[in-house]
């Protein structure tokens, strides 16, 4: 784990480790043509070694700044605790900060035990001004919320449900490059107007609040994001959807056991990653996530997709989902800030929140472009308004 490093030069536009055991650093230049004097100063520090420097040095050297020039220093063998790192940093108080520098690169024993489990649990990826800001932001774009009744789609993840709520409204399967709003179960009377307070009936906004706002576009693409990307070896990395889901106390709905590329199918398979940010605490009472590990690893039992066009309802599942022995999920309650690390095919789920607590959540998806076919048959898909953004900026 990097804890700490050391630049003399604040004008220095962009630092990355690469490699697998080798550890290096990439040094570009940002200023017209012409060569820059860099100063650079490390020190890498190993888990249990503190204080002592595993790795120190200094190093100078001109560096040319054309656009793809760039200079690699080699610095050491690190005996492989160290993987990948990529920071766009751009001034001092970037590259200080603790959480940055901590989380953003995954170890190697944290790279086996998701490649194991298919799922990983990173707490404190964020801080708590971030998901303050998240959450102040979430409240504005709520306020200025105005759903026409005809539209108004309560969500369910139950597959019957889901065909007749969702998969028969245009205003569900447009929503990819749009933010929009479903709500929970049971929250309109039959003329479609609201039983509870508005602010209290919504189960999710999505789909592109990483694409629309600029608060959570920050997030989505935030440095350590690009660098926890980097470090599972994400080459063209896009964002498919985003979601900010609720949880509302005392009623909050259930979502059933499911695996992501049901709805978010690839070829080959294992290309899509869900990016979890629990934006308040999840626990046991008010709905955390509970995971089956391993079940990454047995394909996708079922697949939602789109009926042809002009039919009704517009989506359709092939397959079931099967029977799971509950005995196999593991709950997964997390502090606010935490990330949690979702492969595309594992099987998790949550239950209803019946405590007096909402349980607010960021999540996003990402896709490895690279070598990957995105199904036609989604129910997602790019538009010529909204292209899947790439990741790495």
């Amino acid at each position: 784990m990097l804890v700490a490093w050391e630049l003399s030069n604040p004008q220095l536009s962009e630092v990355t480790v690469s490699g697998g055991i080798w550890t290096g650093i990439q040094v570009s230049s940002c200023w017209p043509s012409f060569f820059a004097q860099i100063l650079l100063e490390f020190n890498f520090w190993a888990p249990g070694k503190q204080p002592a420097p595993v790795v120190s040095g200094k190093w100078e050297g001109a560096v040319k700044s054309q656009e793809g020039d760039q200079k690699e220093l080699i610095l050491d063998e690190l005996g492989g605790w160290t993987q990948c790192l990529g920071l766009g940093l751009s001034t001092q108080q970037s590259y200080r900060e603790p959480s940055l520098l901590l989380m953003a690169c995954l170890s190697l024993s944290q790279l086996q035990k998701f490649q194991e489990d298919g799922f990983l649990v990173l707490e404190g990826f964020f801080s708590a001004d971030e998901c303050v800001a998240m959450q102040q932001r979430i409240g504005e774009i709520v306020a200025k919320m105005d759903v026409p009744v005809h539209c108004r789609t309560e969500f369910s993840t139950q597959e019957e449900e889901q065909l007749r709520a969702q998969g028969s409204t245009d205003y569900f399967l447009s929503s990819g490059d749009k933010i929009r709003f479903f709500f929970e179960k049971g929250v309109f009377d039959k003329k479609g107007n609201f039983l509870v307070p508005p602010e209290k009936s919504i189960n999710k906004i999505g789909h592109a609040l990483h694409a629309h706002d600029p608060v959570f576009k920050r997030v989505t693409h935030s440095p350590k994001v690009q660098a926890l990307a980097r470090s599972l070896g994400l080459q063209m990395p896009m964002v498919v959807q985003s979601m900010y889901i609720f949880k509302q106390p005392r009623f909050g709905g259930e979502v059933s056991p499911h695996q992501d590329a049901s709805f978010l199918y690839t070829e080959p398979l294992g290309r899509v990653l869900g990016l979890w940010i629990a934006v308040e605490d999840a626990t046991l009472e008010n709905g955390c996530l509970w995971f089956i590990p391993g079940s990454h690893t047995s394909g996708v039992s079922r697949r939602m997709v789109r009926a042809p066009a002009g039919s009704a309802p517009g989506t359709c599942f092939l397959g079931s989902e099967p029977a799971r022995d509950n005995s196999l999920f593991v709950p997964t309650p997390v502090q606010r800030g935490a990330l949690v690390l979702i492969h595309g095919e594992v099987v998790h789920r949550s239950e209803q929140n019946l405590s007096n607590r909402s349980r607010q959540a960021y999540t996003f998806h990402l896709m490895e472009a690279s070598g990957t076919i995105w199904s036609p048959e989604n129910w997602l898909q790019p538009t010529a308004e909204l292209p899947f953004p790439p990741l790495y900026t």
